[in-house]
């Protein structure tokens, strides 16, 4: 049982996960009253129960929907859960900058038919040795952490640039390496299968994107509600 469920995941999946639990143990270990802080996060989300339910109703019938099409099954689990807890959550959360930031819908969109999202799948395809990922994985978290954290820093910012080359050359290293064995094992890669995995995240996301506009408007008007009450009982 425990071999056919690490068999859904790749070596680089796996390398995350991996080190993703000896974070979180790490954290438990060094920070003892890490958990009410996890407790708390866990009782505003529930609090936010009128915003999430709707959204996992809207997602489910989106897939649904798929379904119906047959154009999802149930071996697209795992990537629609990714998709989930990756972009629909982020989303989620930027929802407000729709209405407030000028082009940020059409930079979605855009980013959704764009270049990056056939490199980004080319490069998540093929994954190296579980060694060299549980290597590979802590590494390239660490250079986007100083990478992040050196954007900050207006002053001397030489650190910030070499990580972002660092990543940049890693990132093309990984892509070119995929992009190699992709086109040597064609025959593996061409298959209904891989193109429901590559469409799937872009069908959801174009299917979500009605739902954070909606949520959008509904928080506005939300704001405004809040306020006007605010100043009504001054």
């Amino acid at each position: 049982m425990l071999e056919q469920g690490i068999s859904i995941f790749n070596n680089r999946e796996v390398a995350t996960i991996v080190w993703s639990v000896v974070l979180l143990v790490w954290v438990f270990i060094k920070q003892p009253n890490f958990y009410r802080s996890l407790l708390g996060l866990l009782v505003a989300v529930a609090k936010m129960w009128k915003f999430f339910l709707p959204m996992l109703i809207y997602v489910a019938l989106s897939i649904f929907a798929l379904y119906k099409l047959n154009l999802w099954d149930s071996t697209l689990l795992k990537i629609t859960l990714f998709w989930f807890f990756g972009w629909a959550v982020v989303m989620f959360a930027n929802s407000m900058k729709i209405g407030k930031e000028k082009g940020y819908l059409k930079k979605i969109i855009f980013e959704l038919v764009g270049l990056t999202v056939f490199i980004s799948f080319i490069s998540n395809l093929y994954s190296f040795s579980l060694m060299f990922e549980l290597f590979l994985v802590p590494f390239v978290a660490l250079l986007a952490g100083i990478s992040a954290v050196e954007s900050f820093n207006q002053e001397n910012n030489m650190v910030g640039k070499l990580t972002n080359n660092i990543l940049i050359f890693l990132g093309l290293v990984i892509f070119i390496v995929s992009l190699y064995k992709t086109i040597v094992y064609f025959g593996d890669f061409a298959s209904m299968s891989t193109l429901q995995e590559f469409l799937i995240p872009i069908l959801l996301s174009f299917m979500f994107i009605p739902f954070a506009c909606g949520l959008s408007i509904y928080s506005h008007w939300e704001q405004k509600r809040i306020m006007k009450e605010f100043r009504k009982s001054k």
